[in-house]
């Protein structure tokens, strides 16, 4: 698929490879493992360090009172002080995906933006990816409920409550709406993209066919969220930011519907936390009976036929 000192590009040409990773000839999947396993210990490092430091008080108090249900205490006062949750979320963010992709990437090619496909898109393109997004909805409630279904093992309910803490109402009740938007939209639609459709996608292109290196990136994006309740929706819409990527030849696309698919989330989150009853974590799925929604899943799955052939065309 490429000589030795070039990478061949649809959409850039040849990238010359010729910084100290091509030129030591790492395999690209081993690069792949790596980033996936280093960039998380990397990202919970720095962002529990810098959590840890803004409540340094707090965390040091509940760890003298009692060692053992500390942890707990923790996730309890995550919802109690969701600024500081999203500072260092964000902080860990830049400094454990965002960055160090970047650096990654230097030390590939000295074409950085053609390595990590920085190119600029259209206009028509941008809104095309948003109307593709739109009709993802349905297909991602079907396999909300489906994923509901599926036993989740017990080592892992720790994190499911975790992560339910971060859905509460409270939450949202407590936080900077602007700090929220920026830390769990803008930052990941860019750190996430430069790690999964920049560095990780270009890795697994050069290994296996582009449909193939589309899913695979794609369930990597949806098990790197931490949560089986969520693998399946979370899969579906990676591999759709994959698929634009490859469609594209761009992760602009891919950074424009992520920020829209998370600040949906954030709006929803603030717009219905005062409300009774709602649940947060159902909001913005099609929540239908499975046999109800299979019609309306064919019929966006065929209009995503006919709305990739437009792509295509743009592209």
């Amino acid at each position: 698929m490429e000589n030795p000192k070039t990478l061949q590009d649809k959409y850039f040409g040849e990238i010359p490879l010729n910084r100290f990773f091509e030129r030591n000839a790492f395999p690209p999947i081993l690069m792949v493992i790596l980033v996936v396993v280093g960039i998380m210990i990397l990202f919970n490092l720095i962002g529990g360090i810098t959590m840890v430091m803004v409540l340094f008080d707090e965390v040091m108090r509940l760890f003298n009172q009692n060692p053992v249900t500390a942890t707990d205490e923790l996730n309890k006062l995550m919802t109690q002080r969701p600024n500081e949750m999203i500072t260092g979320n964000t902080v860990g963010m830049w400094f454990g995906l965002g960055l160090p992709m970047l650096w990654l990437a230097a030390r590939h090619s000295s074409e950085i933006k053609a390595f990590l496909r920085l190119k600029p898109v259209s206009i028509p393109i941008l809104l095309l990816s948003a109307v593709g997004w739109l009709l993802l909805f349905p297909i991602v409630g079907f396999l909300s409920q489906i994923n509901e279904m599926l036993p989740v093992p017990h080592w892992m309910d720790s994190m499911e409550e975790a992560r339910k803490a971060l859905m509460s109402p409270s939450f949202f009740q407590n936080i900077n709406p602007i700090l929220l938007f920026f830390g769990i939209a803008i930052t990941p639609a860019i750190c996430e993209e430069l790690m999964f459709r920049g560095y990780i996608q270009r890795q697994l292109d050069r290994s296996f066919a582009p449909i193939v290196a589309v899913i695979i990136c794609g369930i990597l994006f949806g098990a790197y969220h931490l949560s089986l309740k969520q693998l399946l929706p979370l899969s579906c819409i990676g591999i759709y930011l994959c698929w634009l990527t490859y469609r594209t030849g761009s992760i602009y696309p891919a950074m424009l519907v992520h920020l829209l698919n998370n600040g949906l989330a954030a709006i929803l989150g603030l717009t219905f936390a005062k409300q009774k009853g709602v649940d947060l974590e159902k909001l913005g799925n099609v929540d239908l009976p499975l046999l109800q929604m299979l019609p309306l899943v064919l019929i966006c799955t065929f209009l995503f036929w006919k709305w990739d052939a437009k792509l295509k065309a743009e592209s």
